[in-house]
């Protein structure tokens, strides 16, 4: 079967081209019926939603640098593994606060870190190549922990900074146990294990934003969070 090549590159990384995309995507599926249709491998979290307004699953495929291929359903399948990682955690009493710390807890102790080169660029990435891969690089790190922690209803976003070719997290968090309501910043790829680090460190687990930077609202929380260290310790 002949084959067409759709180059969406990070368009999937705004909410407000996916619309867009889905409309290219369809329209070569239907102008197009005697090819493949083949897209990039997108670093984003595929929401199952959005494979409900392609017209035809089965005449698409994702292809990863690496030239892996995977069909719709492959991610979706793979969906359901996330959806399942921290049942526990988001059936548990835990208060808001403990269940961030868990799920930190659990993606920096995940798969070591490491920084893809131009060969491997694609090295823990997306979503659906970090569950497979031996190692995660920054970009899936902040990836992952943004996936489990809308789960518990944590509003989180990854922020890619293109500048210092790194990613961070910012979110809310809103936890009247300890006494916590605002934004916070966190950098989870200097806390996850390496080949050097066996273990997470926690030491960049949650701050306040202190830089002056588009997000005023951050600026505007609360005071300083100081959290009880033995929280780190919690076992389900």
């Amino acid at each position: 079967m002949n084959e067409i090549r759709l180059n969406l590159e990070y368009f999937w990384e705004s909410n407000s081209n996916i619309e867009s995309n889905i409309n290219s995507i369809n329209w070569n599926i239907e102008h197009n019926r005697d090819k493949k249709i083949i897209l990039e491998l997108p670093v984003s979290y595929f929401n199952s939603k959005i494979f409900e307004k392609i017209v035809d699953l089965d005449a698409i495929e994702f292809e990863s640098r690496d030239g892996h291929r995977y069909k719709p359903n492959d991610i979706l399948r793979e969906n359901i593994k996330f959806e399942n990682m921290i049942n526990n955690i988001k059936n548990s009493t835990l208060s808001l606060f403990e269940k961030f710390i868990s799920i930190y807890s659990f993606v920096t102790n995940y798969k070591p870190y490491k920084l893809g080169d131009n060969n491997f660029c694609d090295i823990g990435r997306s979503p659906y190549l970090f569950l497979n891969d031996d190692y995660i690089n920054c970009v899936g790190i902040c990836q992952f922990l943004c996936i489990l922690c809308r789960q518990v209803g944590i509003n989180i976003a990854m922020l890619a900074d293109e500048e210092n070719e790194h990613a961070i997290c910012y979110f809310y968090i809103k936890d009247d146990k300890y006494g916590i309501d605002g934004y916070f910043s966190t950098d989870p790829t200097n806390d996850t294990k390496s080949d050097v680090n066996s273990e997470s460190k926690y030491h960049n687990m949650i701050r306040r934003i202190t830089v002056n930077n588009d997000f005023e609202k951050f600026l505007n929380s609360n005071t300083q969070l100081s959290y009880p260290k033995d929280i780190v310790n919690i076992s389900l």
